[in-house]
């Protein structure tokens, strides 16, 4: 959902892996526990991995609205696909 791992982005990923590592553990963490998946050990985990990549430095308010954007992007599509089969 955010490309860190398209070709293209590979020297991007390379340089700054912490800031998508944040990206991509931060999305997952935000659709577990949206979806009522994520349990405390699993959150803690995931706060403990962030934490490890960001090495106490802020991600900046870019990296943060991507994590929110791709979470938004992925539990729409998810409701999408239900609402179709329902119908």
């Amino acid at each position: 959902m955010l490309g860190h791992t398209t070709p293209e982005m590979l020297a991007e990923y390379e340089r700054h892996r912490g800031l998508m590592e944040f990206g991509a553990e931060g999305t997952a963490h935000l659709v577990m526990n949206e979806l009522g998946q994520s349990t405390d050990d699993m959150a803690a985990y995931s706060r403990s991995y962030i934490q490890g990549w960001l090495k106490g430095e802020r991600p900046p308010d870019k990296a943060i609205k991507e994590v929110f954007s791709a979470t938004d992007m992925i539990l729409k599509a998810g409701r999408l696909a239900v609402g179709e089969v329902l119908e």
